[in-house]
């Protein structure tokens, strides 16, 4: 029953059967039956299912908070049983988002399960802002503040920005000397609210507001740093992103004595956050404790 559950609410938050069991490493196959068995175990219609989507019905909405409930408790459960021997096991639900979870993390998976076998890891890869209680996720990898004093953040890479272009386009465009002179350059630029059209320099005592504008705009910035790789413009991106373009010349640094920023306010670096009644968990340690060690940079800097 409690699989079950867990694989129902998991297609519930990812859309599909296909989308939970890429999260849950599981074929649509499976996933199909574990939802017949939960359907049979309540002799009720939980989900409406079409080619493409999956939508909850009236009794499957009312199974939710139960669900939750139920899960979390088990969790609980697991994680009071592994304190007790100190050994981390039990299932780790982890949120990331896509452009630092496909490069950094989903690597690392396969070498910390190596290590802790009795651990069960189910990674959510995706840009959706996760409720760590509601949803009954032990661990979130993100940006920002923390805007519940619930949370509890450890800190994983710095938040700085440098502006990059390829040696083909800067041949065939010209180095800018200056940020001003950006205003003559195609810039690749994130597409959420005025980041589009502004970036931030800060030299000393001087900043400036230099506007933006070129022929991509992406809401990550994965498709900006393969662009600029391509050569089709200049990008500012956070450092560990272009790290690899930069370490095999894909890429070269401009404006290498500015402070950039794609946002008026500071940008922040990469937390792995939790809630702070789950610390207490040994896998949960166990993994932010591997991250540290694993990733291939630290809090501050590359």
């Amino acid at each position: 029953m409690y699989e079950a559950i867990v694989v129902w609410l998991q297609v519930l938050e990812s859309g599909s059967f296909s989308a939970a069991g890429r999260v849950l490493g599981m074929a649509p196959s499976s996933i199909s039956r574990q939802i017949d068995k939960l359907e049979r175990e309540f002799s009720a219609t939980l989900l409406h299912r079409t080619t493409h989507t999956v939508t909850v019905t009236e009794a499957g909405q009312k199974l939710i908070p139960h669900g939750q409930a139920m899960v979390a408790a088990w969790q609980q459960a697991q994680g009071e049983l592994c304190q007790g021997h100190q050994e981390p096991c039990g299932l780790l639900r982890i949120s990331v988002f896509e452009s630092f979870g496909h490069r950094y993390i989903t690597p690392l998976v396969p070498a910390f399960l190596t290590r802790y076998p009795k651990v069960k890891i189910a990674l959510d890869i995706s840009n959706r802002m996760v409720d760590l209680h509601r949803e009954n996720v032990d661990l979130a990898i993100r940006t920002g503040v923390l805007q519940d004093s619930n949370l509890r953040a450890r800190p994983l890479v710095c938040g700085e920005s440098i502006v990059v272009a390829s040696p083909d386009y800067l041949k065939r465009q010209g180095i800018p000397q200056h940020p001003a002179e950006l205003k003559g350059h195609n810039c690749l630029t994130l597409d959420r609210q005025r980041q589009t059209t502004h970036w931030y320099f800060a030299q000393e005592r001087h900043t400036l507001k230099v506007p933006v504008a070129g022929n991509l705009m992406a809401v990550g910035g994965d498709p900006l740093y393969r662009a600029a790789c391509e050569g089709l413009g200049i990008t500012a991106l956070l450092s560990w992103m272009v790290a690899d373009g930069l370490q095999d010349g894909r890429l070269q640094q401009i404006f290498p004595d500015w402070k950039v920023s794609v946002t008026e306010s500071p940008q922040f670096g990469i937390n792995a956050v939790y809630l702070q009644d789950k610390y207490e968990r040994p896998a949960l340690r166990a993994f932010i404790d591997y991250l540290v060690e694993a990733l291939p940079f630290d809090a501050t800097g590359l």
